[in-house]
This record gives structure tokens, sequence and C-alpha cells, in this order.
């Protein structure tokens, strides 16, 4: 950033409200440091990209500066254990193990696993809590993602964490991408950090598409995890976000298969839960309380708006896919001149375009009628 700043206290009374200065207790070493987010009511974004990335981002005057984004992750100063701001002070809440079982763990790790320290010295080293940046942003979110795979070991849940760290490190490598003073400045300081980390961290995601397949791949297993999917809505809203990203990535036939699958499961589960509100209880059984009937109502409006967004993308892809033939249908066909209809057709369906598309550009000959064809 361009100006730096000592301490929350000394800012500018707007910059001074735009930093919230938080003191929290690291849950793994005990320490105790400072950690910021800005305030979100001074920040917000006007657009999103399709796999849900904020964009666009608008903010008060005087605070252009600061970027949402680059303070999603806090970081323990003495041990460097690293986690967003939402699951710092508790990253095993809703899971059933003892926060002495983890720390045991990493401490074990930490002391065994010459790889492990590698990678959370070169990651934490030069870390200002107070002052962010593209590169201190992205090793922040490794670092996250480090710590959370080495829990992940003991856990088997709670996928969709990760899934959320890897998503959110694609979106800082974009948004850098789109940025070409910082990209410039940052990336010969990644290329540093990913050279000396190849070795202890082969599978480190060094660009927006790894991370990407690394979101999917988390996400994926978190529809296995009964913990995280405790209702259809979680299920479809989880679906949806991976064929948001396979969209995002051009891979347009999974993201349909996906969204086809989401739209399927929102249509039965909207029609068990109209059946629930519509069928009266038996006498053995109590009467929906308004709060519940409440709860229902929202789930079944939540469904209907998933499926109309589904339905959206769904008409994306083909206007896509059909323009996409049609520009690799006419190049086939101009490399191919004088050459038999036949050979043509034959050659556009080995590329596999569409047969309907197929038969608009190259439409089979007529049969020519037999004036006695009425005596076959």
């Amino acid at each position: 950033m361009d100006e730096k700043l000592e301490s929350a206290g000394t800012a500018t009374s707007t910059r001074r409200n735009a930093i919230l200065k938080y003191s929290v207790i690291c849950p793994i070493c005990g320490a105790s440091s400072f950690q910021y987010n800005l305030n979100t009511r001074m920040f917000w974004n006007n657009a999103q990209d399709v796999d849900l990335q904020p964009r666009d981002y608008q903010c008060m005057k005087g605070l252009e500066n600061y970027h949402p984004p680059l303070y999603y992750m806090w970081h323990c100063p003495q041990c460097h254990f690293t986690a967003s701001y939402r699951y710092f002070s508790e990253p095993l809440k809703d899971v059933h193990i003892r926060p002495d079982v983890i720390q045991q763990k990493i401490r074990e790790t930490t002391q065994s696993s010459e790889a492990f320290r590698t990678v959370v010295a070169v990651l934490g080293e030069g870390i200002d809590n107070l002052n962010p940046d593209y590169c201190q942003a992205i090793k922040l979110h490794l670092l996250g993602i480090h710590y959370y795979e080495l829990i992940e070991t003991l856990l088997k849940q709670n996928f969709i964490i990760l899934a959320r760290y890897y998503l959110r490190l694609a979106w800082l490598y974009r948004d850098m991408k789109d940025r070409p003073a910082i990209l410039e400045q940052t990336a010969p300081k990644l290329f540093l950090m990913t050279e000396a980390l190849k070795k202890a961290w082969p599978e480190l995601p060094d660009g927006e598409e790894p991370a990407l397949r690394k979101a999917i791949k988390n996400y994926a297993l978190t529809l296995e995890d009964s913990l995280a999917m405790k209702s259809a809505v979680d299920e479809v809203n989880v679906i949806q976000l991976m064929a948001r990203i396979h969209y995002k990535l051009a891979e347009y036939r999974k993201a349909q298969v996906l969204l086809m699958d989401s739209v399927d499961r929102a249509v039965r589960a909207r029609m068990t839960i109209d059946q629930q509100l519509k069928t009266p209880p038996r006498e053995s059984e109590q009467k929906l309380t308004a709060e519940e009937s409440g709860e229902l109502i929202s789930k079944s409006r939540k469904l209907e708006s998933l499926i109309g967004d589904a339905q959206v993308l769904l008409d994306q892809i083909r206007d896509k896919t059909y323009n996409e033939q049609m520009q690799q249908a006419k190049g086939i066909i101009a490399g191919m001149p004088g050459k038999p209809l036949e050979e043509v057709r034959e050659a556009l369906t080995k590329a596999r375009i569409d047969a309907k598309l197929i038969s608009q550009l190259v439409p089979e000959p007529q049969k020519k009628k037999s004036m006695f064809g009425f005596l076959r």
C-alpha cells in the first residue's frame, strides 16, 4: 500500500474508523496479538464474477488504498498459525475434536517435518498485519491452507473451509492479473517464494487455475460431510458454486451437468417442503409451529431463487457453446473447399459439433421423389 500506518490510532478520523483493531489470543500457542479488518460499512462491491468473486469495489473518499480481500486472513506473529478472521479464534467450532489434540498435532509436525517448518518459515516471514499487500495476502492464504490441510488429516470433515480458502486464493491471483502495476511489482516476489517452496510443497497452487481446481475438489468432499451439509439449500449452494467454478474454467459441459443436478435436487426438496406445509399432521404428530413453518417457507424461497440462478447460467452456457461451436464449424468448413458435403459433415461430427448445427450449416441433400413413389 502507498501509505503505512504505525497504528490504527494514528490514522485520520475517516481512516481510523475504517480499520477495525482486535486483540486476540492465538488458539494454538496462546500468544496475544493485534489483528485488523476493514469496516464493511465503508467498502462495498457493485458486481460479482460468475464464481461469486466480488468485483468493482467502491469505498468512501480517502480509503482508495485499502482493499478488503487483503485483510481476510489473520496471522499469529508468534507461531505463524493463520486462519480466516471468521475462524481464527475458534478454528474447531462445530467439529467434535478437542483443541489440545490439534495443538499437539501441530507441535509434533513442526518438530518432525522439515518441509512443514520450511513452508511456515518462508510464508510467515515479514508479515505486517496492519499493512497487507497482495504478496502478503497470497502468502497468508497459502499459510492458512497449509495449516488447515494438516488439521484435516485429523478431522476428515469441514472441507468447506479449505474450499473457501482455495477459492479466495484464486480470486487474489485473478485480481492481481487485472492490476498490471501490482502484478509487475508482486510477480517477482511470488516467483522467488514458489521457487523456495518447490521441494517442501510440490503441489503449492501457484496460480488461479490450480487454486480453482483445489477449490472444486474440496467442495466435492464437502458434499459428503453431513456436518457441513445441514439442508438441501446447503447442498444446492455448494453444487452450484462448483458449477460456477467449472464455468469460469470454460468447462461448460461439467458446469451444465452440475447445474442440472442442482435444479433436480432443489425441485425435489421444494416438493417435500410443500408437502410438509400442506399435509395436516396425524394425531400422534405435533402441528408445525409458526417458527417452523416460517423456516420451511424461507428454505422453499431460497431453493426457488437457486433454481432461477441455475436456469440463467444454463441459458448462458447454451448461448456460449452455440456461438463457439458455430465459429469452430465455420473454420472447419472454410478449410475444406470443394470437398463432398458428406465428408464435411463427417469432419464436423468428429469435431463433436452439435448435430442440429451441422444440419443447419451443411444440410443433407434432399432425395428426389419418384413419380411412382406411391407404389412403394
